[in-house]
Parts: structure tokens; C-alpha cells; sequence
């Protein structure tokens, strides 16, 4: 026998579950993407949507779109500079470099400064370099406007400023080979061109000195040189103790409106490197130099005491507290340069990756906050032979190179093998500079 109390309290347990059951369906349904609220169209903030459209680019500048989708910004548009890296395939003298830094100069000029360099012959067919070459530790190149612009060039406006062994004899194995350009007080150590001014007519470069052994720095050291109509370069100075110290300012240099060279750096801790920052008191290179550090209160204060290395590679205190770049950021060969009140701090991301980091302050000396991804290197070469390569050395900023406000990149990198620099095809187009130009990068901050 069923109890009536019993009987009740299943038909009330049964009625409560088939309550909830409605309700959850109820709820389900109300919840359906399909069955949401309408918004009229007067709701929604047409100013509220920026689009980006691809930028017009004239066909004569030979500019190649880089599709590396997902990695880049949507806004971001990038491309590869073809016409530039046919200004530098060249067959003749100096045909390869590592770390290709660029200086504006009077009378629509470029400065182009190489560190280890090819010199010799290629093959124009195969782009084998041949196994006559011989190699130098500095070496600099002038771009002209005698035939092309700076923003459609000509190959007959590049020329290697370095002497050359000969050129009359292509059967004898020193045919247009290089001699180094400056040479260092001791036989122990090499000189490698960083960055050069014009000052009143004159060009100043600075060169870091290393030592052979290890290629660890020791100094800097600051070259006079004038060049005649006809492109032949003269050296008037060469003070190899303008700086006695293993942190090299002479990553970039920004000639502000303020009257001061801005030079950028970085210096190693740990495996980071942070950003430094110093100035010169004129335009001249050889002017008293300020160093920009921070106190143990955390304030900046420009010293003519430049932050040294403690041990080793590694960074002293001073260093470790005056980075210019917020949050313990990190970068390679920092560049800077001035667009609309802001300067821009681009750099590649640690270490040797093939992304391209920017920051941005309000002063040239930072801090450099808001971080943003600019792009993203590719990683095959288009050349002839083998399109992998080893490690992306640099990425360098050329501000002389841009034509309506797009920032120009060049990278370099090594061959997989020291042996793959000869003879291979596609051999001469390994250590040597490619171009990149990066258009809509303010829109990064929109």
C-alpha cells in the first residue's frame, strides 16, 4: 500500500523537475544568437571603425608585398625593396658586407658603412662569389645623384670608397680586391665604421675598436675624412682615444633640433640588453660627450662619467639602472628616429629573432614606453641557391631612404657555412643587405 503523504510528494517532485525543465528551455532559447535584440542602425558609431587601405605604390619603385599572415599587424603593410637589392648586387670590388648603417650627406649623398666586407669579383649569372675574394674589417661606399636619385638609384652612383689592390688585370687573383681603411694603433685589434656626420663639409665616422682574439671591444675611435667631387676619399684625422670603454655608443645617431648628436646603445646583463643613451654638446662628434643615467633616486641626469662593464661583458650599476626602455624591455641595435612630436625607438627583438620591435617618447633620450610589434623579418632569402640562412645579424633603420614617411629597413645575416660565402650559387648574396620598407606604422597607436 502507497501512503497518500508519499503519493503527494511524488507528484510534487515530478511537477518541480517538469518546472525547471520549461524553464531552462525558456531560458535557452531566450539566450539564441538568432532571437537576439535587434540594433537599428542608428546605434552604431560609423567613426568608431578605422580602415586601412593598402597604400598606392608606384610600379617604379619595384616594391614586392611580404604576405606574413598572422604575424604582422592587419594595418601593417610590408614590403620587400627590390630596386635596392639590385643596387647592391654588385659583381665588381665590394660586393658583400655585414651590418650596413647609412649617413645623409650634403648634395643628395649617402654614406654607406660595412663592417667585414667581400671584396673581388661575381659571377653575374650564378651570383657566385668567387674564391678570389679577400676580405677587409671596415669598409665605406658613397652613393651619388650623378645618374639616379636617392629614391630611384643607379647602379653607376654606388662606389666603394676603400683603395683597390688592382684593376687592370682580371687574370691575376687580386683583381678588384679591397684594403682595409683604417687601421687600429695595435696589431692585436680591428676597427669596424658604426656611424658617421657631416660637419662642415667634412664626414666624422666612428669606429669601434675590437680585439682580434675575441672581437671584444676596447675603445672608440673618431676618423676626419673629406671626398672630392670625383668621389675619392681622403682621411685628415684619426683619434683613436675619443672613448675608452667596451660599451660602444654608436648603434644610431639622431641629429636633433636641440643642437646635440643623440647616440643610442645597448649593453649586456645577463642576457639583456637595455638601451643607453648619450649626446654631444655640438654637432660635432668630437664635442664634450653627456651620458644620460639615472640616479639611485631614479631620476635622470646627463654625466660626462660614461656607465663601464664591471666583468666581463656584463653591465656596472649605473648601466644597469639608466635603460631607456620601460619595463625591463629589450632589444638589438636600437635606431631612432623623429615623426610628428614623437621619437621612435625601433629595434630588433633579442636575441637575433627576426622580429622588429618600436617604442616611443616624447624626448630623445625616452623613456620609450608602448611597445609595439612593427614586423616581422622574413626567414628565406630570395636568391639564387639555398634561401635559408643562419642568424639575422641586424636590422638597420635608413631614415634618408624613405620617400613618403614609411620606415626603411635593411637586415644582414649569415651564410649557414663560412664555405657557403664561395663559389656556391647564390654564394654573394648571403652577408650582404636586403631592403624592407614598412608602410601605415603609426597606425599602430590609432
Amino acid at each position: 500500500m502507497i501512503h497518500l503523504s508519499n503519493h503527494y510528494s511524488l507528484i510534487t517532485n515530478y511537477f518541480l523537475k517538469f518546472l525547471v525543465l520549461v524553464l531552462s528551455l525558456d531560458l535557452f532559447v531566450s539566450c539564441n544568437d538568432y532571437e537576439s535584440a535587434a540594433i537599428g542602425y542608428d546605434d552604431v558609431v560609423e567613426d568608431s571603425v578605422v580602415f586601412f587601405k593598402e597604400p598606392v605604390i608606384d610600379t617604379s619603385w619595384q616594391l614586392t608585398p611580404v604576405m606574413n599572415v598572422g604575424q604582422n599587424s592587419d594595418n601593417i603593410f610590408l614590403y620587400c625593396d627590390e630596386l635596392y637589392n639590385a643596387l647592391f648586387s654588385r659583381t665588381l670590388g665590394w660586393n658583400g658586407g655585414d651590418v650596413l648603417s647609412s649617413a645623409s650627406l650634403s648634395g643628395n649623398r649617402i654614406l654607406w658603412l660595412a663592417r667585414d666586407s667581400y671584396f673581388g669579383v661575381v659571377d653575374a649569372a650564378t651570383r657566385a662569389r668567387l674564391s678570389t675574394n679577400n676580405s677587409v674589417r671596415n669598409s665605406l661606399l658613397l652613393q651619388t645623384s650623378a645618374h639616379g636619385t636617392i629614391g630611384n638609384p643607379a647602379s653607376e652612383d654606388l662606389k666603394e670608397l676603400n683603395p683597390l689592390v688592382q684593376t687592370t688585370d682580371p687574370a691575376a687573383d687580386d683583381y678588384y680586391q679591397g684594403e682595409n681603411l683604417a687601421t687600429p694603433e695595435s696589431t692585436k685589434s680591428y676597427l669596424a665604421p658604426a656611424l658617421a656626420s657631416e660637419k662642415d663639409g667634412k664626414i666624422q665616422v666612428l669606429y669601434g675598436c675590437y680585439k682580434t682574439s675575441n672581437s671584444r671591444r676596447e675603445a672608440t675611435y673618431l676618423a676626419t675624412y673629406s671626398i672630392s667631387s670625383d668621389g675619392i676619399l681622403t682621411e685628415e684625422s684619426l683619434q683613436p682615444d675619443l672613448m675608452q670603454n667596451m660599451i660602444g655608443y654608436d648603434n644610431c645617431l639622431l641629429r636633433d633640433d636641440d643642437g646635440h648628436n643623440y647616440i643610442y646603445c645597448t649593453y649586456q646583463l645577463s642576457g639583456i640588453n637595455g638601451v643607453l643613451v648619450a649626446r654631444t654638446s655640438t654637432y660635432d662628434l668630437a664635442s664634450t660627450w653627456e651620458y644620460c643615467v639615472r640616479n639611485i633616486d631614479g631620476d635622470i641626469v646627463w654625466t660626462t662619467t660614461a656607465p663601464t662593464t664591471a666583468t666581463g661583458l656584463n653591465a656596472d650599476e649605473v648601466a644597469m639602472r639608466s635603460s631607456m626602455l620601460s619595463n625591463n624591455g629589450a632589444c638589438q641595435h636600437p635606431q631612432v628616429l623623429k615623426r610628428s612630436g614623437y621619437y621612435y625607438l625601433v629595434g630588433q627583438a633579442y636575441q637575433n629573432k627576426q622580429d622588429v620591435l618600436i617604442w616611443r617618447s616624447t624626448t630623445p633620450y625616452g623613456p620609450f614606453t608602448d611597445v609595439k610589434t612593427l614586423c616581422v623579418i622574413p626567414s628565406r632569402l630570395e636568391k639564387k641557391g639555398p634561401q635559408t640562412y643562419n642568424t639575422l645579424t641586424r636590422v638597420t633603420l635608413h631614415n634618408a631612404l624613405s620617400r613618403e614617411g614609411e620606415l626603411v629597413l635593411s637586415t644582414s645575416q649569415t651564410a649557414p657555412a663560412t664555405a657557403d660565402n664561395f663559389t656556391y650559387p647564390g654564394s654573394a648574396d648571403y652577408v650582404r643587405p636586403y631592403f624592407y620598407r614598412v608602410y601605415n606604422w603609426e597606425s599602430l597607436w590609432d
